[in-house]
């Protein structure tokens, strides 16, 4: 299977809160299915480093991440991000740059 879906740092956190409709989705595509950019992470990491619990919670994001694919990024994947939020914007759809979408289709 490819990558179909990118997750933001919104939707991990829903994951790892045990956000129920969160969860439902990313069962439903499946960890063979599903990417994380390198600033994702990045923010993952930062957060888990912040929290209370820094070590559980870097226990939790390992365990999210086995099976899913890292993505790095570079200037073909900007550019691809950049068509696909202008063609949904001519399409009527308001995005917000804080919540782009949960799970983007790549």
């Amino acid at each position: 299977m490819t990558i179909r879906y990118l997750l933001d740092t919104d939707t991990c956190v829903g994951w790892l809160r045990q956000n129920q409709a969160v969860r439902r989705r990313v069962i439903d595509a499946g960890p063979a299915a599903l990417g994380l950019s390198l600033i994702t992470l990045s923010e993952l990491r930062y957060g888990a480093a912040c929290s209370i619990h820094p070590d559980a919670n870097h226990q939790a994001i390992d365990a999210f991440l086995s099976g899913v694919a890292l993505i790095g990024l570079d200037s073909a994947i900007a550019r691809q991000f950049g068509d696909t939020k202008a063609l949904l914007r001519v399409q009527g759809h308001r995005l917000h740059d804080r919540r782009v979408v949960c799970i983007i289709g790549v």
